[in-house]
């Protein structure tokens, strides 16, 4: 059934995204506008899970990332956030961005998260890494996982083999310029040091791993020295002393982490040897956190941005945008011929925002003007 890759509408869903929002932004974040949401083919669908799997099955389990890049927590399923963040910083390849995990639940578009990230993974797999954390392991037997929304929507219990095959390869970690470690959660009793990081066994399901659980299940806590048990059942709670170790036994500066919900978007803790990013805003529509980034330049230290909270959005009051936008609907196109289309539209498409300077040091400027909803105030540094 799906003998040749349809990977035709991958472009058509970046443009899309780009395009719809480039000018309307500010009032989709006031709900002045319905959400559009781009709906591909089922085909398609399978294409793009299976070849982000084996875009992140190629990567190493630690990545070795080089600044200027832009650090994102947990999406959880809120597509208005992503794309806030995506049209105030520029979409890739004009950015470099670093997801940590929780790309999904909570939030009713999951899907649509997934289906773009990866999307964006597949064009610009150089600009775009996304680790893995404890919500990309999804089980039918939880009613809150989204799989079994997404099941009923497409018609088909396949998606959850293909959605886990690409989680099981996802990577775990990633160091930026040498010094700060991105993970999801943080570390426990079986991560001394970065080597066992790098052990953990790909493909797999977190829980099967302990040192994998205690990554992606695991948060800071001021008031211990070493560990205690998790209040969520699951991973440790981990101190300054265990933060210190595991840095120095692994020539390591900081850790930077998402995992948990904080009010201000980015919350620095552990003598501010630990960050942690949350850029899922207004979380379950029941908080009033801000949307965090942190942004990595060379020679700097990291910059914390966080932007307003967003009215919650239901699935329901979303308008679909079904298939392509353009009629190229209804056939496949052979590998060959595929990647030369993805090819011509990574040369030929013109970018949302002006192409962003870089000085002497490689900083990034020239970043788009502030407006609006999309002004993030700047955070305290390190």
């Amino acid at each position: 059934m799906f003998k040749d890759l349809p990977v035709d509408e991958i472009p058509d869903i970046i443009r899309f995204y780009q395009n719809e929002y480039e000018d309307k932004m500010d009032a989709y974040c006031r709900k002045e506008l319905k959400l559009k949401i781009f709906v591909p083919r089922i085909d398609t669908l399978r294409s793009i899970l299976k070849q982000a799997a084996n875009l992140f099955k190629l990567e190493k389990t630690v990545l070795e990332i080089q600044s200027p890049c832009i650090v994102l927590g947990d999406i959880h399923g809120q597509l208005i956030d992503l794309l806030r963040i995506f049209h105030f910083n520029g979409f890739p390849p004009l950015r470099k961005y670093i997801f940590l995990g929780d790309l999904v639940d909570r939030g009713d578009f999951s899907m649509e998260v997934l289906v773009l990230i990866f999307s964006l993974k597949i064009m610009y797999p150089n600009q775009v890494y996304v680790l893995r954390g404890n919500h990309e392991w999804q089980d039918t037997q939880f009613k809150e996982c989204f799989i079994n929304s997404a099941i009923e929507e497409w018609r088909t219990p396949d998606i959850a083999k293909w959605v886990n095959n690409a989680f099981n390869q996802m990577p775990y970690a990633a160091i930026i310029d040498k010094y700060a470690l991105c993970i999801h959660g943080g570390v426990g009793p079986s991560i001394q040091k970065l080597d066992d990081i790098q052990n953990i066994k790909r493909p797999g399901p977190i829980m099967d791993d302990e040192v994998a659980t205690e990554l992606t299940w695991s948060d800071p806590f001021d008031n211990i020295p070493l560990y205690m048990s998790s209040p969520r059942g699951v991973g440790y709670l981990f101190g300054q002393n265990a933060l210190n170790s595991f840095l120095r036994n692994s020539g390591l500066e900081l850790i930077v982490r998402g995992h948990e919900c904080v009010n201000e978007g980015v919350r620095y803790s552990l003598n501010k040897l630990c960050i942690t990013v949350f850029s899922a805003s207004n979380y379950c529509g029941q908080n009033t956190n801000k949307s965090g980034i942190l942004v990595f330049n060379p020679g700097t230290k990291p910059e914390g941005l966080a932007f307003d909270p967003l009215p919650w959005v239901t699935k329901a009051e979303a308008v679909n945008q079904t298939s392509s936008p353009i009629e190229k609907r209804g056939y496949y196109i052979k590998p060959s011929s595929s990647e030369k289309l993805l090819s011509n539209f990574r040369n030929q498409m013109v970018p949302q925002v002006s192409k962003p300077k870089l000085n002497k040091s490689g900083t990034i400027t020239g970043l788009p003007p502030i407006t609006g909803l999309n002004s993030p105030p700047k955070l305290p540094s390190l």
